[in-house]
């Protein structure tokens, strides 16, 4: 019976060891916890060929425009009409998965004002890259919070999405013909997570 009460006794120690050891991982954290996802979490930069990639991406391709076709005047001035009348959905920023783990983030403008999928292709007359983002592999979990509390974690690099007005000016400014249709790539709406879920479902 002392043994059994010993060994009681032991169990609790431990039960309390592990909640101070969760405590103080939470606390570290700075209110979260993370986990890896997968065997790639764990493979150092330099020996990543994806991460090495990425790098070189953000150093070279952040800001280029990847398709481009001159706008006419009069294009412009009923695209500039609509948006000053809060019509805004002839603009759409997408990321595109472009390898196992990197995501390009491309802002395009339509000339014919429609958000549906299926005028894409036809419709855009300018597209550049904003960023890039580099899937870490590791998910954050996060106690006591209102919204979702599991966020995917990514690095990323790029410049700050312009305005709405200036990206249509610069779309305007470009009287040359860049790249082809088929350099146009198409994303999925919402953000980096809702991509990946995209992707993965589409394997």
């Amino acid at each position: 019976m002392q043994h059994k009460r010993h060994k009681m006794i032991y169990i609790y120690i431990y039960i309390f060891l592990a909640i101070i050891g969760i405590f103080i991982l939470y606390v570290m954290c700075g209110g979260s916890i993370y986990y890896p996802t997968s065997y790639r979490a764990f493979i150092p930069k330099a020996l990543d060929s994806e991460y090495k990639e990425y790098e070189r991406l953000c150093k070279e391709e952040i800001g280029k425009v990847v398709y481009a076709r001159p706008i006419t005047q009069e294009e412009f001035e009923k695209m500039k009409a609509l948006h000053n009348a809060k019509v805004e959905y002839y603009f759409s920023s997408k990321y595109v998965l472009i390898s196992k783990s990197i995501y390009e983030y491309r802002m395009s403008l339509h000339k014919d004002f429609q958000p549906y999928p299926e005028h894409e292709a036809s419709s855009i007359v300018y597209q550049m890259i904003l960023s890039y983002a580099y899937d870490r592999y590791w998910t954050e979990f996060i106690l006591f919070t209102k919204g979702s509390p599991i966020s995917e974690k990514f690095l990323k690099c790029g410049i700050k999405i312009p305005e709405q007005v200036s990206f249509l000016t610069m779309a305007f400014k470009e009287q040359h013909n860049i790249g082809a249709k088929s350099d146009v790539r198409f994303g999925v709406d919402g953000g980096l997570e809702s991509a990946k879920e995209e992707y993965n479902n589409a394997r």
